[in-house]
């Protein structure tokens, strides 16, 4: 009931004005300055550091089993500067 409210209230009050592309780029212009292997990279980092964190401890591995310390090591080698 809350949440409905809420989207409805959103709606009806919440006029944003319209973004608009500062610098003057194209589209091809935009997609050119994203960094997509520093997002890879990231992304792999983030799945492997949560993995660890799902797996460790009580469920399928102790925390000093070779799946978690290679996993959370790599996340360390992927995410570093």
């Amino acid at each position: 009931m809350i949440v409905s409210l809420d989207l409805v209230l959103l709606f009806v009050f919440y006029h944003p004005p319209p973004r608009s592309n500062s610098q003057g780029l194209s589209n091809r212009e935009v997609l050119a300055r994203i960094d997509f292997v520093g997002g890879l990279l990231s992304i792999g980092g983030i799945a492997l550091f949560l993995l660890g964190l799902q797996w460790g401890g009580y469920t399928m591995y102790v925390y000093q089993h070779y799946h978690l310390t290679e996993g959370l090591g790599s996340r360390r080698q992927l995410l570093s500067p």
